[in-house]
């Protein structure tokens, strides 16, 4: 079976393959990064109320409750707007105990899979998940391996 090569054409000054690869691979990298910053960013406005201090030229409350802010602020359904914050907890809690950014995971199914391990123990359930299925962790694996840590 032969290799498969890729020519770079320098007609008419047209970028090559590999730099438009490498511009959608940066463009893909800042894109995981922004969701899973999104997610803290919802978590902690919850965990510390943020959105009750916002208050109209009258002195009183923009957002009732959050999930007032969600809806109005956000337009985000109340059970998806707590499935990212709760998914945002998850993020935090493993940069606390260590795991690196680049590892954690921008699926909310996976990181819902996460919670329900101890926060120490999120790092080798991924870990454990990632060798199980190749390097693609998927939730099944996930949800698969923090049960055999429970």
């Amino acid at each position: 079976m032969e290799a498969i090569q890729t020519i770079d054409v320098e007609a008419n000054s047209m970028p090559s393959l590999s730099a438009l690869e490498n511009e959608i691979d940066g463009g893909l990298g800042l894109v995981r990064e922004g969701a899973n910053r999104m997610k803290q960013a919802l978590y902690q406005i919850r965990k510390d109320r943020l959105w009750a201090i916002v208050e109209d030229a009258f002195g009183k409350p923009v957002y009732p409750t959050f999930n007032d802010y969600l809806a109005i602020r956000w337009r985000l359904s109340k059970s998806y707007g707590h499935e990212i914050a709760a998914a945002g907890e998850t993020i935090t809690e493993m940069l606390e105990s260590g795991v690196p950014e680049a590892q954690i995971p921008t699926e909310a199914t996976h990181l819902r899979e996460l919670k329900k391990a101890a926060p120490e123990d999120r790092g080798a359930v991924l870990q454990a998940a990632q060798q199980m299925t190749g390097g693609e962790p998927t939730a099944v694996a996930i949800a698969q391996i923090g049960r055999a840590h429970v």
